[in-house]
Parts: structure tokens; C-alpha cells; sequence
């Protein structure tokens, strides 16, 4: 076998271990929402839930999750939110993107999204995510995955 045939057999095996660990939830592409609101005082609030499962069961976190393959991070961020909080994403914002530990140690790259939604958006449990509510910004508890500095100030 010559160098070349060795290089694209290594390169297939990567990929092949990357689609499955993207398939199964171990490593891949994955987007949060970040949904705020005014409410009727003018004071900024911010739709958080706790946790239903591992990673991170029982914390506070903002709606989101994997990308599905066949999905655009967009189409990911509106289904994940929709799914989760009953929310529907109609306007966003690409705040960041960061590469972090995921799962298990693996790398996983996530996707920050704002949204602003109307002050009469009702939330509601959704599929992981319980006790959704709408939480003032500067009340926030400490959230799973990111740190309360980033988090308020993503929609200046």
C-alpha cells in the first residue's frame, strides 16, 4: 500500500468515527438559544429550564442541543428551542461560537444564538428542559455549560 492509499484509508476512518460519535450524541455540532424578553416592568428576562438528563441533570441551562444530521445550525437552533420551551425562533442572532469539552471528554463545537421574543411569549417544559420560566437577567442562577458573565450580556 503506498502513502497516499495509507493517508486516505486513515482519513476514512477518522470520518467514519466522527459521523458515528456525531450520531450518537458523543461529539459533534450543537446550538444553545439564548431567548429573552421584556417584561412588563422593562426589566430583561432570559427562558432557562433545569436539566432532565446527563450532562449536567438537574441544573439550570438554556434550551438547546445537537444538531441533527441533515440540519443547518439554524434549523437545529429553532427545532431545539421550539422542542424545548415552546418557543418559536422567528429572529436571531449568532452571537459566538466556541469549542468546548463535551460529553465524555469529546470536543464539541456549540453554537450561540440570541433571540427577542414578545413579552406575552408563554414558555412551557419541553423535551429536556423542565420548570422552564422566564428569569430576570441580573437574578440569573449559575447555568450549565456557560458562565453567568457571557450569558446576560449576549444581547447588547
Amino acid at each position: 500500500m503506498n502513502m497516499f492509499n495509507k493517508i486516505v484509508d486513515t482519513f476514512v476512518s477518522i470520518k467514519e468515527t466522527y459521523i458515528t460519535e456525531v450520531r450518537t450524541g458523543v461529539a459533534g455540532i450543537s446550538v444553545t438559544i439564548a431567548a429573552f424578553r421584556l417584561n412588563d416592568q422593562g426589566i430583561m428576562e432570559l427562558a432557562i429550564g433545569k436539566r432532565k438528563s446527563e450532562p449536567e441533570k438537574g441544573m439550570n441551562a438554556l434550551p438547546g442541543g445537537l444538531v441533527e444530521i441533515g440540519e443547518s445550525v439554524k434549523q437545529g437552533a429553532t427545532r431545539e428551542l421550539g422542542e424545548e420551551t415552546g418557543i418559536i425562533l422567528n429572529s436571531d442572532r449568532l452571537i459566538f461560537v466556541t469549542n468546548r469539552e463535551g460529553f465524555e471528554g469529546r470536543s464539541k463545537i456549540d453554537y450561540l444564538f440570541t433571540t427577542l421574543v414578545d413579552k406575552d411569549q408563554f414558555v412551557r417544559d419541553g423535551s429536556d428542559l423542565e420548570d422552564v420560566k422566564w428569569t430576570k437577567v441580573d437574578a440569573l442562577p449559575a447555568l450549565a455549560f456557560y458562565d453567568n458573565y457571557a450569558v446576560p450580556r449576549a444581547y447588547r
